[in-house]
């Protein structure tokens, strides 16, 4: 990450007429992101899906799962702040899979959304909750 300053126009010096700058200090405020992981890890899980087991989706186990027999279900996994999302990674359990909606939110407004037959979802952006919803799973 660069940050580029313009200097312009500076203050005369009346003794020798030569423009100048007097910069005290530059401050960037902000948070450092250089390790990539699982922000979903052990995170408060909610559906729209009576019954257990949904904590399974997020423990980080790839023998444990989560499943319903619903056709259109929705999932909201609490990021318990704001957080930089790069991407989303739907495991599907064997060969069931339908059409998703995967929304990055931010104090209940939607800043990105991308849909399909999705396992691997690149997405920018921030988020404090990732909400799946599911259609027409089989």
């Amino acid at each position: 990450t660069k940050v580029k300053l313009q200097m312009r126009e500076g203050s005369v010096d009346p003794w020798y007429g030569k423009y100048y700058y007097g910069i005290r200090q530059i401050v960037i405020m902000g948070q450092e992101h250089t390790v990539t992981e699982d922000i979903s890890l052990s995170r408060p899980v909610v559906t729209s899906v009576d019954g257990s087991g949904w904590e399974f989706m997020v423990d980080g186990d790839e023998n444990t799962h989560w499943s319903s027999k619903v056709k259109n279900a929705w999932i909201n996994i609490d990021l318990e702040g704001l957080c930089g999302v790069s991407e989303v990674v739907i495991d599907w359990m064997g060969r069931i899979q339908g059409k998703q909606r995967v929304q990055l939110v931010v104090e209940g407004k939607v800043q990105e959304e991308k849909r399909g037959k999705l396992e691997r979802v690149e997405m920018e952006g921030h988020a404090a909750d990732l909400k799946v919803m599911l259609k027409g799973s089989k």
